[in-house]
């Protein structure tokens, strides 16, 4: 698992692997479609070796993914849940000015000297009528 505070190799190592894995290839295959050693393949993804700029775009196109997110680090569980809470909330947010707006927009508010106010349950004084 990665963490803050790993080495760039080990992002790397990790990044490298998980993505090779996600596209269901062995080691082999992996070196095989990008030109390279099996051998090479597994000194990058244990940390022995690293790969220049060039070969680093080659693993990644071979992996159909962008090269920087061969070395990202994934966010701490709690700051993916407070950016997924704030966009939940200025979601509400917006639902909440879209109803009201679309509510006024189509019922004009109540004004003295209109007829009787609209209650609650729908009945003119609130009350069931049989």
């Amino acid at each position: 698992m990665l963490k803050r505070g790993d080495t760039i190799r080990d992002i790397l190592a990790a990044n490298l692997k998980e993505s090779r894995r996600k596209r269901g290839i062995t080691q082999e295959q992996f070196a095989e479609q990008a030109g390279v050693s099996t051998h090479y393949i597994a000194m990058i993804e244990t940390c022995k070796a690293f790969p220049t700029a060039d070969m680093l775009e080659r693993l990644a196109k071979t992996l159909d993914i962008e090269t920087h997110q061969l070395f990202s680090v994934p966010e701490e569980p709690h700051e993916a849940f407070e950016r997924l809470l704030q966009r939940g909330i200025t979601d509400i947010k917006q639902a909440v000015l879209e109803t009201i707006q679309e509510t006024l927009t189509v019922s004009p508010p109540w004004r003295p000297g209109r007829g009787d106010p609209p209650s609650p349950g729908g009945c003119r004084g609130g009350k069931d009528r049989v």
